[in-house]
Parts: structure tokens; C-alpha cells; sequence
């Protein structure tokens, strides 16, 4: 029940093959590269092979990632997936595919101040929760952002962003199934989000707070579709 630790920008599989790993956590770690360095930088290419990340636990993804070869990604987790930036003082992070992707987790959810970009344009996304989970309670985070651009979007499983935004856009359909739950809630949690200095507040990022983070759930697409049992939260608390 150890570890997997992948440090790279690109996830990348030979032609045909399906591969699975599974692991008691999961680590994606995009690798940042210098501005002004002669590395490559990594780009989407399509292809005809499977890769399946498993985590008896959690999952988490920081950084740039883009697939290459890949038709068909599953990230599946038994507890969350967390969205994180690059690093402490980059509040960014992305993953593109020219694949479908199937995600599978207890709850996905941005970090705090992050906005994390999966776009996987005219593929699918399907988003779910295990069998046999329970709901989590919602995460220690505030102010991310979430945004998913597919064909066609299928959100059944939980997606937080606390004091944030989630973006599902998607060029044919968005579904949200039943039982899911879409929130930017913060569950009457108080959030830690900034520092005070010098009389002022400040967010993670350094910049002068002056109000708190917005809250938005955007679903745009030609057909959206918010099944019976779904549920979307947008109340206040924190």
C-alpha cells in the first residue's frame, strides 16, 4: 500500500497496449520547466492505447500534465482527488487529453486559490464516485477553480470548489446524474485563506484581499441535462 510517485509533464503509453497501475496513493507531480530553458515542451497527440490510474486511497494531480497515445484515461481514487498548482507560489495546474477520461473519486475538488483546467475537447468526461462510498465532508479549501471542457460532460459523482467556481462547458451535452452533488458551498466550514500583514489581508498568491472569493457553477452547453436527485449547491457558510 505504498506510494506512486509520477514526476513528469507528459503521461504516455505505446500503441494498443492497456495498461492499469494501481497503488495505495497516487501522486502526479507536473515538473515545472524555466523560461528560457531548451527542454521540449510536451504536447497532446492522440492514439490508440488505455492507461488506468488506481489509488486505494487518494489521488492527487499538481501541475501541467497532457497525455500522449492514450484513447481512453481513467484516474480512480477510493477516497478524493485534489487539483493543486504547480507549486507553493503557482496556482495553476492543467491536464489535456485527446482521449476520454473517466474519473473516479469520494469527491474531486481544486485547492485552495487553484484553478485547475482538464480539457479533453471533443472527447468525453465522465465523472463518478466509487460503489460503496459514502460523502465526504467538504475539503479544507477556498477560492478554486474548476474547469472542464469536453463534447460531452457527465458529472455523477461530487465536485467541490468551496468559495469558488466550477465550469462544466461542453460542445454537445452536460448531464448531471443522479445523485450527484456540484457545490461551491463551504458547508458552514470556517476556511483558512490568506494571512494578515502590515493591516492588510492577503491571499495565498500575496494579492490584497478585498472581498471574499466568488461563487459560480457555470453549465454551458447546447444541452444540459440536471437529472432528478441531483444537486447543486451554491449557499454560503465559512
Amino acid at each position: 500500500d505504498g506510494t506512486l510517485t509520477l514526476a513528469s509533464r507528459s503521461l504516455a503509453v505505446q500503441p494498443d497496449q492497456a495498461v492499469k497501475i494501481a497503488a495505495g496513493q497516487v501522486v502526479m507531480r507536473g515538473i515545472r520547466v524555466d523560461s528560457g530553458t531548451q527542454v521540449p515542451v510536451p504536447v497532446v497527440r492522440e492514439g490508440t492505447a488505455a492507461l488506468d490510474l488506481q489509488s486505494r486511497g487518494g489521488m492527487l494531480i499538481s501541475g501541467d500534465w497532457v497525455t500522449n497515445g492514450i484513447d481512453q484515461l481513467g484516474l480512480r481514487a477510493q477516497g478524493d482527488l485534489m487539483l493543486q498548482g504547480a507549486s507553493s507560489t503557482v496556482f495553476s495546474g492543467s491536464l489535456a487529453t485527446a482521449g476520454d477520461l473517466a474519473i473516479e473519486a469520494r469527491q474531486v475538488y481544486p485547492g485552495t486559490q487553484t484553478r485547475f483546467e482538464i480539457d479533453a475537447s471533443g472527447r468525453d468526461v465522465r465523472i463518478s464516485r466509487p460503489d460503496g462510498v459514502g460523502t465526504a465532508e467538504s475539503p479544507l479549501s477556498a477560492g478554486g477553480q474548476l474547469v472542464v471542457d469536453a463534447a460531452t460532460i457527465t458529472q455523477g459523482g461530487t465536485v467541490r470548489a468551496p468559495q469558488g467556481r466550477i465550469e462544466l462547458r461542453g460542445t454537445e451535452s452536460v448531464t448531471l446524474g443522479a445523485g450527484s452533488q456540484t457545490s461551491v458551498s463551504a458547508a458552514g466550514l470556517v476556511l483558512p485563506y490568506g494571512n494578515s500583514a502590515g493591516g492588510r489581508w492577503l491571499a495565498p498568491d500575496r494579492t490584497v484581499i478585498t472581498a471574499t472569493p466568488g461563487k459560480r457553477v457555470d453549465l454551458q452547453a447546447p444541452e444540459v441535462t440536471v437529472s432528478d436527485g441531483a444537486s447543486v449547491h451554491l449557499g454560503g457558510g465559512g
